[in-house]
Formats: structure tokens, sequence, C-alpha cells
């Protein structure tokens, strides 16, 4: 989070009449953000003038999905410089959102949604790396664009929809996404986006399995309160992967172990929900779920008011996939209580089984 003294802010004690308090104000020659509400005036100013307290710094980013909406502005508008700025904020950062979410994770989600979901996204990255070298944020979204092109010529998230050629560009993509991923300088290979793209090309090749185990260690240890760096084990855990539900199991136990703050409950229950969201393909009610983990992972982050409406009906949803009514029917209080807009419930077979007598 942006703090006074931080990276990127300038301490100006003005030369003023009494009761001119000091204020923490951009430095002249730092841009302003498109979502910053400050009048451009505070961006001009020079050191040793007095500045009036409307001029202060923002605090912090807000919250995950806030963040994840303003570096997806800054990257698909290749304002380069902000993006600097951006990154040192929020990339380079080992902070916490109050959800317990790192800093890292919504940079990391636009990083992949901007770079890995065009055929133009390589360019992007590249013109990115001529503007401000290759020493940041520039050369992991080229690795990003590189997984992006693996993945287009995969063609399918399955088998089998890939012929022998997709598989064969597929993987020497992921080769040069992991030289690129390989050549990054220390400081970027500390980042938490460093880690989750490194493995996920080094789950998804056959060529790197040996390193796999090596890999997620080291990115638990970096990382240990991530939900996404979890997430990528657990993805290729599934059933529908080739995995298994107790390898599923095993991906979820790890994060109970290394989570810190006592919410290791609470990760084992992110880390399943992640994994089961929106997909027909997995059941839980055959999984091996410890469910009253499970729930007491639910009563951990309620007691610390983590998480936005939606993923509390996410919860119930699980709930319900585990025939558990009453819980379910708990799980919809606490999403209702948090919800600001009105859903019919005709549309939702869940909360009418949660509901029902």
């Amino acid at each position: 989070m942006l703090r006074i003294g931080a990276p990127g802010t300038l301490l100006i004690l003005a030369l003023c009449s009494p009761g001119c308090d000091a204020q923490v104000v951009a430095s002249p020659s730092q841009q302003k953000y498109p979502w910053d509400q400050r009048p451009n005036k505070c961006f001009l100013g020079s050191t040793g003038t007095p500045v009036p307290s409307f001029c202060a710094e923002p605090v912090d980013w807000g919250d995950s999905d806030t963040t994840w909406q303003h570096a997806f502005q800054l990257m698909a508008d290749e304002d380069f410089d902000l993006l600097e700025r951006a990154a040192r904020e929020v990339g380079f950062q080992s902070g916490k959102f109050r959800s317990g979410d790192y800093l890292f994770e919504p940079w990391t989600v636009a990083l992949k949604s901007v770079f890995e979901n065009d055929e133009r996204a390589y360019e992007r990255a590249r013109r990115w790396q001529e503007s401000k070298g290759d020493q940041g944020f520039a050369r992991l979204a080229m690795a990003f664009a590189k997984r992006g092109q693996a993945l287009r010529a995969r063609e399918s998230g399955y088998s089998n929809g890939v012929g022998p050629e997709g598989w064969e560009l597929f993987y020497r993509k992921l080769e040069e996404t992991d030289v690129l991923l390989n050549q990054a300088p220390a400081q970027l290979k500390q980042t938490g986006s460093w880690h989750v793209l490194k493995l996920e090309v080094i789950y998804e090749s056959p060529k790197f399995r040996a390193a796999r185990a090596d890999v997620l260690a080291a990115a638990v240890r970096a990382w240990p309160d991530s939900a996404m760096i979890y997430g990528v084990p657990m993805r290729f855990a599934r059933p529908d992967w080739g995995g298994s539900y107790a390898m599923m199991d095993s991906v979820a136990k790890l994060a109970l172990q290394n989570t810190r703050e006592r919410l290791g409950a609470a990760m084992y229950a992110r880390v399943y929900e992640q994994a089961f969201r929106a997909t027909t393909r997995l059941s839980l009610r055959k999984s091996a779920v410890n469910w009253s983990l499970m729930k007491q992972g639910f009563r951990d982050l309620e007691s610390r008011g983590i998480g936005l409406p939606g993923i509390w009906k996410s919860y119930a949803a699980l709930a319900c996939q585990m025939h558990d009514k009453e819980e379910a029917r708990r799980l919809y209080v606490v999403y209702d209580r948090l919800r600001t807009t009105p859903e019919s419930d005709e549309a939702d077979p869940c909360r009418l089984f949660a509901t029902s007598s």
C-alpha cells in the first residue's frame, strides 16, 4: 500500500504560517493517475511551496478489485510512465489488502488479462520494454504474452482438441516463456507475479515435471498467504486434468499448513472454492475435502470481514453440493447482508434448497 514516505512521494516541509501542516504531495515530475480526483495543480508545485491539504497523497489503491481495474486500465492504455509508477507501488510490493490478498495478486490478474489474451500483446509488451527498459515488469509482460501465444497454439484446454502441430508449438512457446523468466533480473524474480507465471509454465510442460516440487516450494516460501500461488497446482491436480481428488486435497492441505496469521482453514476453503468455481466437471461431494475444516474456514473469513459479496454465494454453492442445507442457509445470510443489489430467489436453485423446509 502507498504510505507516507513511500517511493513516488515527496515530503515537503512547507514554509507557511502557523497552523499550516506539512503535506505529502506528488513530485512535480510525477504524472497523475486517470482515477486521481485531485486537481491538476497538485502536480505542478515545487519544493518549499505551501500546498493545501486536499493535495495529500491518497493512502492506498483501494481494494483488490479496484486495483485490478486500475492496473488493467493502465496496461490497456499503454501509459508506460504510469505503469512504471504502478509497478513500484503495487507489483514490486509485498504488502496486503485488508482482505488478506497480496497487492501483487490483482496486478498479476491484470497482466494475464491484457498480455495473454491478445495476439498483439507481445508487441504491446515490446513497446513497454523499448520505452522503459527490460529491468522491470515490461520483461514479465513479454513472458505473459509468450504464454498467451502458447495457449492459442494449443487451441483448447483439453487434449482431445489439439493436433500434433498445436502441441509442438505450445511446448516451444512455453520454453520461450521459461527462458524469459530465467533471464529476468533478480528483483523481478522475487515478485509474486514472476512466481505465478513460473509455476504455470512448469506445470504445463512435461519437460519441467521434475522441477515442479522445488518451484512450488520456493513460491510458497516467498508468498505463503497467496491463494493465487496455491491455485496453480490445485488446477493441475484436478481429475479432469489428469490428477485426482486426493491430489487436490494435498494442495489444499499445503495451503492449510503454510498460511500465516491463523488463516490456514480460511485458505483451505479459498483454494477449494477457486477450483470448483463455475465448473460442472468436478463434484465436491465426491472429493476428498474435509468439510468440517471448510466450514471453519468460512467462519474464520466471516469473523475478519473478508470477501466480496459474490464469494459468499459461491461458498453457499459448495454447501449445496455437499447437501448441507443448514450451512448453505447460513452462508446466504452472510451474502444477503453484504450485497447491495436485489436478486430473485427463483433464479437460484441453491437458494431454494437452502431455504426449503
